[in-house]
């Protein structure tokens, strides 16, 4: 038979002070995933805007640079 304890480390009561140091810090923390994610995607925005412009001028048998002459 399995017993559960309610007095378990890691668990907080719901009488217990909150720490708004440690809610700050995992505010922080999430803050700064939902940051590196959206770097992430404005990089990968980025870098498909350049490809689907580099295979648009590819298409149209212009180029932005002149040719080279010899």
């Amino acid at each position: 038979m399995i017993h559960i304890v309610s007095g378990t480390p890691g668990r907080r009561r719901r009488c217990a002070a909150r720490n708004p140091i440690g809610s700050a810090l995992t505010g922080l923390w999430a803050l700064g995933h939902v940051l590196c994610l959206a770097l992430l995607g404005v990089a990968v925005q980025h870098q498909l805007a350049a490809s689907a412009l580099s295979h648009a001028t590819a298409l149209d048998g212009t180029h932005p640079r002149t040719p080279h002459t010899a």
